[in-house]
């Protein structure tokens, strides 16, 4: 059984929409080796009302810490590198001591808005949705969009990797890409977005039947050392 823990900010449709899709791939069958531990929002303001009871159903906890005081501190200290890695560990031990004893075999960052420090990537094992491919841009979704038009890239597409204190630059675990025929960061994104929720679940899939593994660091997929390709499997996805 694969033990998960979800960070996410909750701040949009599109993350309840990753959220309610993974408990609906559990739901259905087609994650019958994955279990949610628990949810953890760094945005309290933003969990709907029925969150918590229809958590209730798949003997999920969910956990709340306000980062309202960090983003805050974040705007006002921009350039202070070393006051923002001293703010972000300070919150990040905060979350720890919230979420507890609670053992999980990973954490999927998934709609999750702040960077982890590195406290918390060697506390927990964490994987981290980044929307683009390996080894290419970094930053939010709009920076990544903005940099494919200006780059004039021919592919998008999305990562998951093993998140690191330096940023989008894990080893990856498995992404999809597909190709870019309108340079609008719009479109873009939606394309992108819509083969997000299947490159989860078929990844947590992969890591529940050891199809993807960790060894000495190194990421193995089935008996190959790299990334997984899910881009066929993206394309065709359903459950």
């Amino acid at each position: 059984m694969l033990n998960i823990g979800i960070f996410s900010s909750l701040r949009d449709k599109e993350a309840y929409d990753l959220l309610y899709g993974i408990l609906g791939a559990i739901n259905s069958g087609y994650l019958p080796d994955v279990s949610i531990s628990y949810v953890f929002c760094d945005r309290p303001e933003m969990i709907d009302g029925s969150l918590e009871e229809g958590l209730e159903e798949y003997h999920t906890k969910l956990f709340s810490s306000s980062s309202h005081g960090l983003r805050k501190f974040i705007f006002q200290n921009k350039g202070n590198e070393l006051a923002l890695k001293q703010a972000r560990e300070e919150f990040d031990r905060s979350v720890d001591e919230v979420i507890g004893s609670i053992e999980v075999d990973f954490v999927l960052l998934a709609g999750y808005m702040l960077i982890a420090s590195p406290f918390l990537c060697g506390k927990l094992k964490m994987l981290n949705l980044h929307p683009d491919l390996p080894g290419r841009f970094v930053g939010t979704w709009q920076e990544v969009m903005q940099q494919i038009i200006e780059q004039g890239a021919d592919t998008a597409g999305a990562m998951i990797n093993l998140a690191t204190p330096e940023l989008d630059k894990g080893p990856a675990l498995a992404y999809f890409s597909f190709p870019v025929f309108d340079p609008d960061p719009e479109k873009i994104r939606a394309e992108e977005f819509r083969r997000e929720l299947p490159l989860i679940l078929l990844t947590l899939k992969a890591l529940a039947e050891g199809e993807i593994q960790f060894c000495e660091g190194m990421v193995w997929a089935g008996n190959k050392k790299g990334v997984r390709d899910f881009s066929r499997e993206v394309e065709n996805f359903t459950f």
